[in-house]
């Protein structure tokens, strides 16, 4: 080229390859480095940090749902064991007018035997009244 100075000649060929270059970022991503799928894993990751923070919300809302359910089944639960309460109360009154029929069938039962007790009292002292007046 005629420039005598090595150092000079030197200067000029990496000005001139900087200059076919262009933009020396790309450069460098093009020819020294690695291909990478960066933007694809970024658009990863913030796919599944979108899934996440949904299903988060998704909990704190099912959270939220029992906090207000939990009284209602509280409530529910005591007015089933009163509704069962109230059926087995019922059998009972259903029931006593048989109980007390039968109670006081035994009653009439003691009274009977009592009765006849004295039954034959009075007749056992009759049949003697009547033994001590013919003899």
């Amino acid at each position: 080229m005629g420039i005598k100075n090595e150092q000079a000649l030197n200067l000029f060929y990496q000005t001139v390859s900087l200059k076919s270059i262009g933009n020396l970022t790309q450069f460098i991503r093009t020819h020294m480095l690695e291909p990478t799928t960066m933007d694809a894993k970024i658009d990863e990751l913030c796919q599944n940090f979108s899934e996440l923070n949904n299903m988060h919300n998704l909990v704190l809302r099912a959270k939220r749902q029992i906090q207000l359910l939990s009284p209602i089944d509280k409530e529910g639960k005591k007015y089933e064991q009163s509704l069962e309460q109230k059926v087995s109360l019922e059998l009972y009154r259903e029931n006593l007018s048989a109980y007390f029929s039968s109670f006081k069938m035994q009653l009439l039962e003691i009274k009977l035997s009592e009765l006849d007790i004295e039954l034959t009292k009075n007749i056992s002292q009759k049949q003697k009244q009547i033994y001590y007046k013919m003899h």
